[in-house]
């Protein structure tokens, strides 16, 4: 779960505090609310699984970087490194 939290700290802290990025951090938020219940009850390691969680709302996390001026390239590097590594290592069904 810690991964989760590192995460919603990151959104947090790079959101431009406009009305729409607002209304695309509650649906995140409301994502992750409904999601985390799903895996409660799944053993394993806990990035894993918070990475899981992140996954299933990844739509809405994706939504409110595209709302975000990116500052520099890093951040489009990151945001590529990651739909790289899913797509080498697609989530399997719990």
């Amino acid at each position: 779960m810690r991964a989760a939290t590192t995460c919603l700290l990151v959104v947090a802290a790079v959101s431009s505090g406009t009305a729409e990025a607002e209304t695309l951090r509650e649906a995140y938020d409301a994502c992750l609310a409904a999601s985390i219940p799903k895996f409660e009850h799944v053993c394993g390691r806990a990035d894993l699984i918070a990475r899981d969680i992140i996954f299933e709302c990844s739509p809405q996390l994706l939504a409110i970087l595209r709302s975000m001026p990116l500052a520099d390239d890093e951040n489009q590097k990151v945001v590529a490194d990651l739909l790289k590594f899913r797509v080498q290592h697609p989530c399997e069904g719990n």
